[in-house]
């Protein structure tokens, strides 16, 4: 699909977690069923917490790992068992490929703004947004010819690492659809905004977090 139409999929978290100190956010997914839908695209959770996205019949196994300042994430297809992987060095953005071979580091850091700066509020949410973005180039670069739903949403997963996969897949997957497929195009890309709402009590002890996406798209 050529040109840069805009899609927006609003993703809201569905799971909260309350505690007497700072507690971890976890993700939770609602995608756009029928964006995915109409793409021949499905996505599921199994119980290990790897996830499951059937594109069109052919299924792919994706999870997440981290260990040493590494995050290795595993495309495995579940026909062949045959398994890619992607590996995100936390530290300094440098990502492996072993689709192509390629090694680069990803040229836009993750940018963040919001309520940072705005004094805590009792007992209202304190907003912070995240905007990841990977350019088309890069895209290319990491999977050559293949670059399909279930990959690029894979390299989403292993940018933004967080602990349950399916609200990146979601978004990703949706971003990927629009595009139809991916352009030589060098100053466009993909981009994911993440979402974490925290709460504070009186004493400005934070007791309850909220996280997801909140939009994915074309640039």
């Amino acid at each position: 699909m050529k040109g840069k139409r805009l899609m927006t999929a609003i993703v809201t978290a569905a799971l909260f977690f309350q505690g007497v100190s700072p507690v971890a956010a976890a993700f939770g997914m609602s995608n756009d069923e029928s964006i995915l839908s109409s793409a021949g695209i499905s996505i599921g959770e199994n119980q290990n917490g790897s996830i499951t996205i059937n594109d069109n019949g052919s299924k792919k196994i994706i999870s997440l790992s981290e260990a040493g300042g590494v995050r290795t994430v595993t495309i495995e297809d579940e026909a062949t068992g045959k398994s890619n992987h992607l590996f995100f060095d936390v530290e300094t953005g440098k990502v492996t490929s072993d689709f192509t071979g390629a090694t680069l580091y990803l040229s836009s850091e993750p940018e963040s703004y919001g309520d940072e700066d705005v004094v805590q509020r009792v007992n209202q949410p304190v907003r912070t947004y995240t905007r990841y973005q990977i350019s088309f180039a890069e895209i290319r670069a990491i999977f050559g010819p293949y670059a399909t739903a279930a990959n690029v949403a894979s390299l989403f997963v292993g940018r933004i690492g967080i602990p349950a996969l399916d609200v990146a897949l979601g978004a990703a997957v949706a971003a990927v659809w629009i595009l139809g497929s991916v352009p030589d195009d060098p100053n466009g890309g993909i981009y994911v905004v993440t979402i974490l709402k925290r709460w504070y009590d009186d004493d400005g002890v934070l007791y309850q977090t909220q996280a997801g996406i909140d939009s994915a798209g074309i640039y």
